[in-house]
């Protein structure tokens, strides 16, 4: 009997030493700026409060479907280039290059633990660039789980009579399970929906607005960043119509909001936000959370950190 109760008591106290100090209940992989450059974090955290372990680091950004983890490296190449043909010939007749190759970028995913990565966000595969092309790396805007969101811009002339400026954004990811739909469908509030849109009625030129019925009203992008010690998303959201007078009508806001007044947001717990305000810089970030176990979570971990 003495030998039960002595155990049960043993129990008890383990049960209680391991709330009082916050056992790891779920582990997580972020990434944040520096002022030393862009680092990943595995981190374990407390079953209760925001408290946490770093169990690891490593350079750049890393994201995670749970299983998997996957370094995010931004990919270029170099095109070769040829002048506009003259006068009106075809522009297949500007075959041989002549002028300095033109670099193109995408970005990768690459495994953690070794292997083929993906391809995320594509690079230009054309053989030849006849004219002229200036492309910007993908900036990445943020990531949940293994869902990142990003945006690109490129100038080009094709030989036409006006140069063209393009610019794009979406989400990706190299998982093949379901993403959730971290980004799909995110709205202001209509708050601060309605507020962004007479900011941006006023920015229009009165020249190209001919009723609000012609008006357009969208989000471009979106993204997740630390900013003063919040998390936040934030939403270019733009305006636009169809009705062209002198110039086209387009125009963007820049919206930040915390991540608290956005609905239906899947937000971090308050031990991963602690972690990214205490180890990171404003800028994008990311999150996401761990469910390896066992020889899996401890081959992951042992690869996480470059040796």
């Amino acid at each position: 009997m003495h030998r039960i109760t002595t155990l049960a008591r043993s129990l008890i106290v383990a049960c209680i030493a391991l709330i009082g100090t916050g056992a790891s209940a779920a582990e997580y992989v972020i990434w944040y700026s520096t002022t030393k450059g862009l680092e990943s974090a595995w981190i374990a955290t407390n079953t209760t409060g925001n408290g946490y372990r770093v169990l690891a680091t490593r350079p750049g950004r890393t994201i995670s479907d749970g299983t998997r983890l996957w370094s995010l490296e931004p990919m270029t190449r170099s095109i070769p280039t040829a002048d506009c043909p003259e006068g009106d010939a075809p522009e297949s007749t500007a075959a041989t290059p002549g002028k300095a190759p033109t670099r193109v970028y995408g970005l990768a995913a690459l495994p953690v633990l070794g292997g083929e990565g993906t391809m995320i966000v594509a690079l230009d595969q054309r053989r030849l660039i006849v004219g002229s092309l200036n492309e910007t790396a993908p900036a990445v805007l943020g990531s949940v789980g293994a869902v990142v969101s990003y945006a690109r811009s490129a100038n080009s002339y094709s030989c036409g009579a006006h140069p063209d400026a393009e610019s794009s954004s979406g989400t990706t990811s190299p998982s093949t399970q379901p993403t959730g739909g971290v980004f799909d469908g995110l709205r202001l509030p209509e708050h601060d929906l309605a507020a962004a849109t007479r900011r941006l009625k006023r920015k229009l030129d009165a020249q190209c607005v001919a009723a609000a019925d012609d008006l357009t009203i969208d989000a471009d992008r979106f993204g997740v960043e630390l900013f003063k010690g919040r998390v936040e998303v934030v939403f270019d959201w733009s305006l636009s119509t169809d009705i062209h007078a002198i110039k086209a009508c387009e125009l963007s806001e820049h919206v930040r909001l915390d991540i608290k007044r956005v609905p239906d947001f899947q937000q971090p717990n308050a031990a991963v936000q602690r972690a990214l305000r205490e180890r990171g810089s404003d800028g994008p970030i990311g999150w996401a959370a761990l469910t390896l176990s066992g020889a899996d979570h401890d081959r992951a971990l042992a690869h996480f950190q470059p040796k």
